[in-house]
């Protein structure tokens, strides 16, 4: 929670909301009605618990660093520089 308020503070996360992505926070990803999102969809997350429970639906599934993640949203194009 300290992160999200943090990236709220400093503008990041109006910016996501405003580019169309979505900030889900303080719960588990196995929460989330992705099955109710659909296939044309991309996902990013900085959880290999999340992409390996729930990777197997459809959507396109990215993992990454945080940077890499805020980047993506706002670019629309995902870039990993975890590797």
């Amino acid at each position: 929670m300290p992160t999200y308020y943090m990236v709220c503070h400093h503008g990041e996360a109006q910016a996501i909301e405003k580019a169309g992505g979505k900030i889900y926070h303080s719960t588990c990803f196995g929460l989330l009605p992705l099955r109710d999102w659909g296939k044309d969809l991309n996902i990013a997350t900085n959880s290999f618990k999340g992409i390996k429970l729930f990777g197997g639906q459809g959507q396109g599934w990215h993992f990454g660093a945080m940077p890499d993640l805020i980047d993506a949203t706002i670019t629309g194009t995902f870039r990993s520089t975890r590797w």
